[in-house]
């Protein structure tokens, strides 16, 4: 979606260059001039609403259904997780149980549906699925084929690809996949999403970022989502799962390299409770409820605004860090400095349902 901005916006513009220009006049570069701008905008652009999206696990369905019939109508489009590439390349449907009450629901509510397609295995996703798929023409075909036609029966206006860990040597054939599909899909009115890890331009980047381009994919696709969370993860030291740092570094990047009205913020609903490095992943109304249970209180980190507790539980030290609707929208409101005014939400039914209070 585009959006047209007001013309003071463009009265800003001008005076942003003439900042720049008197910037380096007096020696303060103009990124640092550029920043300073940015910050002073940050309450101007929080009077422009952000647009709702949520994806919606097949394994938790009556939740987002109850989620998305109290969300005062901000959620625009659900993801349902309802399809997935198997091992031999091809396209199955999950296991789901409710899927005409979800699309019953969203027909209601007048909410656009865009199904997802994951690589999952298990707890994890697997990259030999895609590089099977890619490396087939009849398969390539085959699932561009059956899109169009479960769009058409189902109503669908779209898909969204969420193909984890695409392996380095797939990075070319996948963005040349992309292509194809979203001119495919584009031609009979549909669109194309297309989901993919953060990342900041930087060496040190996660490795299973390196078989997606994001600039490529941004061409072809009307939607990138980022998914800008599990900087801290069930595998790693505790702390928040979307740091304001990190996710600083990520929307600068991605706002360079996808055209900001495809850009959409992948935000979390859920935070980990670790034990030493091992944490588990835990969704907003269990966390309330095991920390009233065993009355512990938490406390806001005053970096990331995200929640956390330190406490010891049957003789077990804890570190507990998660999201509520206050710490969503700093992060909203600082997606908005950048430009950048659509949010998803994974996911649907995990969430502080005050967040769509505000």
């Amino acid at each position: 979606m585009k959006y047209a901005l007001p013309s003071f916006f463009l009265l800003t513009s001008f005076f942003t260059v003439v900042f720049v220009l008197v910037a380096n006049s007096i020696n303060l570069s103009p990124s640092r001039a550029v920043d300073n701008i940015k910050k002073s905008l940050a309450y101007s652009t929080s009077d422009i609403e952000s647009e709702y999206s949520a994806w919606v696990p097949w394994w938790d369905e009556p939740a987002s259904i109850n989620s998305l019939k109290n969300s005062n109508n901000q959620v625009k489009t659900i993801l349902p997780v309802w399809y997935q590439i198997n091992e031999a390349g091809k396209l199955i449907e999950t296991d789901s149980k409710l899927k005409e009450e979800v699309l019953k629901v969203a027909k209601e509510l007048n909410i656009s549906v865009v199904p997802t397609i994951s690589n999952a295995s298990g707890y994890d996703f697997d990259g030999e699925r895609i590089s099977k798929l890619l490396g087939s023409e009849e398969l390539r075909e085959g699932l561009v084929a059956n899109l169009l036609e479960l769009a058409q029966k189902n109503a669908f206006r779209g898909w969204d690809l969420d193909w984890e860990q695409v392996k380095k040597e797939d990075r070319e054939a996948y963005s040349s996949f992309v292509d194809l599909l979203g001119k495919r899909l584009n031609s009979k009115n549909l669109k194309l999403s297309v989901t993919v890890h953060a990342q900041a331009g930087k060496v040190s980047d996660w490795d299973g970022t390196s078989g997606q381009d994001l600039k490529a994919i941004g061409n072809s696709a009307n939607y990138v989502r980022v998914m800008a969370y599990d900087f801290h993860h069930s595998k790693s030291s505790p702390g928040s799962v979307t740091p304001m740092d990190r996710l600083s570094e990520t929307l600068e990047y991605s706002a360079k390299v996808i055209p900001l009205d495809k850009l959409v913020l992948g935000l979390p609903s859920y935070g980990y409770d670790w034990i030493g490095d091992e944490g588990t992943a835990m969704q907003y109304e269990k966390i309330v409820d095991y920390l009233g249970k065993n009355g512990i209180q938490s406390q806001r980190d005053s970096e990331t605004y995200s929640l956390y507790a330190n406490f010891d539980l049957e003789g077990a030290e804890h570190a507990l860090w998660y999201e509520d609707a206050e710490s969503f929208h700093e992060k909203v409101k600082l997606a908005k400095s950048y430009g950048v005014y659509q949010v998803t939400l994974w996911h649907l039914g995990g969430e502080d349902p005050r967040i769509w209070a505000y």
